[in-house]
């Protein structure tokens, strides 16, 4: 009994974990995603990285582009950390919004 316990719990710690781990990275990954574009669509880039600015708007001065490449990308980073969280909490308990 005691060892059917202890499997059923590492088992639910085992699939909870992974369900963090899988939301936390699918969801960090679309919220840099969705940043990036946002950020690429307002002309916003980091200066080393050589991509074509959106060629419907006039290019963004040094300081914005370093501003708004940053916020798109911290934006994505926390988004993804706390959704990935709370996704892999609900999904483990079988709920689902």
């Amino acid at each position: 009994m005691a060892g059917w316990i202890g499997g059923c719990l590492i088992g639910w710690l085992a699939a909870w974990l992974a369900g963090c781990v899988a939301a936390l990275l699918a969801n960090w990954l679309a919220g840099w995603l969705a940043g990036w574009l946002a950020c690429w669509l307002a002309g916003w880039q980091h200066p080393s990285i050589n991509l074509p600015i959106n060629p419907f708007i006039q290019p963004s001065s040094k300081p914005a582009n370093q501003a708004g490449w940053l916020a798109g990308w911290m934006n994505g980073w926390m988004d993804g950390w706390m959704d990935g969280w709370e996704g892999g909490d609900i999904h483990s308990f079988g709920y689902f919004r």
